[in-house]
């Protein structure tokens, strides 16, 4: 499966985490990934060309506009309700991980993950996109 054509917005206020993820997503051939350092950086990014991102990877916990705030005000977008969104956080409680679909993520990946998760929803996303 090609990833090449998928432009990913990687959210998170770890410079680390954004470096790690942007390697393993580089390495499964997605060729254009930006970074916002925390949510508010995320909407203005969003805000200015939704339209050419065809899936988020945000953490939750962040200063400022945390990434289920992010994810309610994307979902409150008519342009962007269907953008894939994918939370990734270290929250592991049944509770938060029902509160993050509820709130419209899409997926959900428990930190620290396996590069095989992101691969499971790169895969999921691309086929929903053929899908529709």
């Amino acid at each position: 499966m090609t990833y090449s054509h998928i432009r990913i917005l990687l959210v998170d206020d770890s410079n680390t985490t954004r470096k790690i993820l942007r390697k393993t997503l580089t390495e499964m051939g997605v060729l254009f990934v930006d970074e916002a350092a925390d949510g508010l950086q995320a909407w203005a990014m969003l805000e200015a060309g939704a339209a050419s991102y065809g899936m988020v990877f945000c953490d939750w916990h962040m200063p400022g506009l945390d990434g289920l705030q992010l994810l309610e005000k994307i979902r409150e977008h008519e342009s962007m309700r269907a953008l894939p969104f994918v939370m990734t956080t270290a929250e592991r409680k049944r509770t938060e991980v029902e509160r993050a679909v509820l709130a419209g993520a899409t997926w959900y990946i428990v930190k620290p993950f396996e590069a095989e998760a992101i691969r499971n929803v790169l895969a999921k996303a691309v086929l929903a996109a053929a899908a529709s």
